[in-house]
This record gives C-alpha cells, structure tokens and sequence, in this order.
C-alpha cells in the first residue's frame, strides 16, 4: 500500500514505523527502507534507522515540492 503526503522542496521530513513487538537486535535483524515516488515518477530508495525500542524512523527531504507517494520494504 502506498501513502501519499504533500511536501515542499527541500523541507526535511520524519515518518515513524512501529513493529508490533520489539526485535532482540534490530540492527541485524531488521533492515527497513522506505520508497518515495515523486510526482514526475522518479523513485528514491531510504533505509529507514532503528530508533530504540520497536521504532524506526526515516527522514526524507523532496528536492521538489509536490505531492509523493512512499511505501516501505522490510526485510527480516
């Protein structure tokens, strides 16, 4: 599923992912990225970090301002 946001140019943004249960490492367990799909169709590929518990956070920021579609590709 996709989900879209609008956002300006070069405005740093934060989304946060919550994993249903805490990972006993998360750092090699875990690697989730996060594909953001511009309005003119280019796609740019984030890993996301852990950011303690069962958080993961990515920070993107658009070069263009626009609308932008992201979804995220975990890997366990």
């Amino acid at each position: 599923m996709t989900t879209h946001m609008a956002t300006e140019a070069n405005v740093p943004i934060e989304i946060l992912f919550r994993a249903e249960a805490n990972c006993t490492n998360p750092f090699m367990d875990v690697m989730l990225d996060v594909e953001f799909s511009g309005p003119d169709g280019t796609t740019r590929r984030v890993p996301a970090f852990w950011a303690g518990g069962n958080e993961w956070r990515v920070r993107y920021a658009s070069p263009d301002t626009g609308t932008y579609g992201y979804r995220n590709r975990m890997q366990q």
